[in-house]
Formats: C-alpha cells, sequence, structure tokens
C-alpha cells in the first residue's frame, strides 16, 4: 500500500509539471537521392507554434495522507498582463474521468497576473482509493492541464506512465 501512495506522489507531481516543456516533433531528413528537384517552385510557408505564455515549476510536494499530497507550484506569466487567471487540472484513464478530491476537475483560481510575473500557489491533491488502483493497474493516466485567461487558453495534455 506504501509504494501505492508512494507512486500517487510521484504521478500527481509529474502531472503538474509535465506540460510545460514542449519537445518539437524531429523528423529524418530525406537523403538528396530521395528528393525530386523542382524549378521555380515558390518556397514553402514555415509555420512555428506559437510560443507558450505560462511556464510551471514544482517547487515542493509534500506527504499529507494515503493517497493525497500537498504541492508547492508556481505558475510564471512569461506575456503581457493576464486577467482572472485560472488553471483546471483534470486525469483520465483510457477516456475516463478520475477524480481529483472528488470532483471532476481541479480548478484553482489565481488571479490577475502582470507581465513577466509568477504566483506561487499550495494546493492539496487527492484521489479515490479505487481510482488510485486503477491508475495503478493501468499504468498511465492522461492529465490534461488548462490555463484560462481573460484574453485565451492554451491547453497541456500528456499521458504519465506509472
Amino acid at each position: 500500500m506504501k509504494s501505492k501512495v508512494i507512486v500517487m506522489v510521484v504521478l500527481l507531481g509529474v502531472v503538474l509539471s509535465f506540460a510545460f516543456l514542449v519537445m518539437p516533433k524531429v523528423v529524418p531528413h530525406k537523403s538528396t537521392a530521395e528528393r525530386k528537384v523542382k524549378v521555380n517552385r515558390k518556397p514553402k510557408k514555415v509555420t512555428r507554434a506559437p510560443e507558450r505564455k505560462f511556464d510551471i515549476e514544482i517547487v515542493r510536494v509534500e506527504e499529507s495522507g494515503a493517497l493525497s499530497r500537498i504541492i508547492t507550484a508556481r505558475l510564471i506569466n512569461k506575456d503581457v498582463y493576464a486577467k482572472n487567471v485560472v488553471v483546471t487540472l483534470e486525469l483520465f484513464v483510457d477516456g475516463d474521468r478520475i477524480k481529483v478530491n472528488g470532483k471532476d476537475k481541479l480548478v484553482i483560481k489565481v488571479g490577475d497576473m502582470e507581465p513577466n510575473s509568477s504566483v506561487e500557489k499550495k494546493v492539496e491533491i487527492s484521489v479515490g482509493f479505487f481510482d488510485g488502483l486503477r491508475i495503478k493497474s493501468k499504468g498511465y493516466v492522461d492529465a490534461k492541464l488548462t490555463i484560462s485567461w481573460n484574453g485565451g487558453r492554451e491547453v497541456f495534455k500528456k499521458r504519465i506512465r506509472v
């Protein structure tokens, strides 16, 4: 039982920190022999994914119960003034929602944030006993973290193996 609790601590810490490092997809280049040479073609327009306006850092994870942890995280606004910032965490296994703190999603109200500022929040996160067993038996949980503000929102999704 204690090993399951430790796995949940690590899992929940990773869930909050997962999506803030976005890796670009690496595609191998074709060799010269594989490429077709075209004359008078227009250059392709290169589009990049929009840069993230927020980052999150996990500051600390503390045990507060058998299936719960207190997580201290820092939200960093890398862009312009953001009003009414709200962070939402949702967990899924096989497309089925896992309750966080007994609710469908964990909603953390941050408030207004100045450009290039950060806010540190401490939240307690817990999952039910059977949901914890389900995550352990499947070996993964799908996490969805949404940062919303009056002017946009960013969604991060990640499958976390346990």
